[in-house]
């Protein structure tokens, strides 16, 4: 599913103390003050990793104790995903408990206690923290509407799913891009966009007190918030929409928009966008020497080979013998 501890976050090395205090004191400062006590010490040669990378709207983390731990934060105030990459974690929400293993995370939901009684140290975790306010303005841009109240999600999130684990791929994918911040200026910028993406994609998958309101804000709407929609896109394809983004462009829901969409196009808002980056593509390698690379990039992909996937799928043939010799 991941590559290996040692390639992830790569140079973004926070601590491996093998001082159980030391280790837990810094893990405290990147995430959430909280109780951690060693409920098992190690006899293993198993060393503990913490790797942190603060983002625009969230933090990352992979967490490695050396031994069985229980950790403690409370309430955490913020949004936050854990996804074992190996074992289980048992995770309590409120009232909720889920066993957290690698085809199923735990979504944590602030104003609720936190609690991880039993992390096993065979138990590798991303751990991601979402600026709550991130989440709220998403949720209002796909409802179309103000929040009337908080948003509770489930704990457990289905991974083994389709959309469980296209969601899984984009947080892989981001995960690479943080780790080519140093060397690729441009790929902060594909951070900040995959991070509202997976955002996103983590409102419309995981079911949540809202999850019934988005999928029935989708009554008929008239033919101009689709052409307001089409507009903004033609005119900047390779601007990095997400379909809340799109939702505010229309003045309607994320529902609305979708029901419109493939009602007079037949087609959803966001392959409509994925099918003008294509041609705004198919356009650069006809008419520039850009490398092909180059201008997928340029025009919002951030994934070469699926890139190559759709541009053959939409054109016939690959990128590369679509450029004139």
């Amino acid at each position: 599913m991941f590559p290996s501890d040692d390639e992830l976050l790569a140079g973004k090395e926070v601590s491996r103390s093998t001082d159980f205090d030391e280790f837990s004191q810094a893990l405290n400062s990147h995430f959430y003050p909280a109780r951690v006590q060693l409920r098992e010490p190690s006899d293993s040669d198993i060393q503990p990793r913490l790797s942190v990378s603060h983002l625009r709207l969230s933090t990352i983390g992979l967490v490695h104790f050396r031994g069985r731990v229980s950790v403690d934060p409370g309430d955490l105030g913020a949004y936050h995903v854990n996804v074992p990459l190996h074992g289980q974690v048992v995770s309590f929400c409120g009232q909720e408990q889920v066993i957290a293993t690698p085809l199923r995370a735990a979504v944590f939901t602030p104003g609720q206690r936190t609690f991880l009684p039993n992390w096993d140290e065979m138990s590798p975790q991303w751990c991601w923290k979402i600026d709550r306010i991130a989440v709220e303005r998403e949720m209002e841009a796909l409802l179309g509407r103000s929040l009337k109240g908080k948003i509770d999600f489930d704990l457990a999130f289905d991974l083994s799913s389709s959309a469980g684990s296209r969601w899984l791929e984009g947080m892989k994918l981001m995960v690479d891009y943080v780790n080519d911040m140093d060397r690729t200026p441009a790929a902060s910028h594909h951070v900040e966009n995959l991070e509202r993406t997976l955002i996103s994609g983590l409102i419309l998958t995981q079911h949540h007190s809202f999850y019934e309101m988005l999928r029935e804000t989708g009554g008929p709407v008239r033919p101009r918030t689709v052409r307001r929609v089409m507009d903004a896109i033609r005119e900047n394809p390779s601007t990095p929409y997400t379909l809340g983004d799109l939702s505010l462009i229309a003045g309607i829901s994320a529902r609305q928009l979708q029901n419109s969409f493939n009602d007079h196009l037949g087609v959803s808002p966001l392959t409509y966008l994925r099918n003008a980056r294509l041609d705004l593509a198919r356009e650069l390698i006809l008419t520039s020497r850009l490398p092909v690379s180059d201008i997928a990039m340029q025009c919002g992909f951030n994934h070469l080979g699926k890139f190559a996937k759709y541009y053959r799928e939409r054109f016939g043939e690959t990128p590369s013998a679509s450029r004139p010799r």
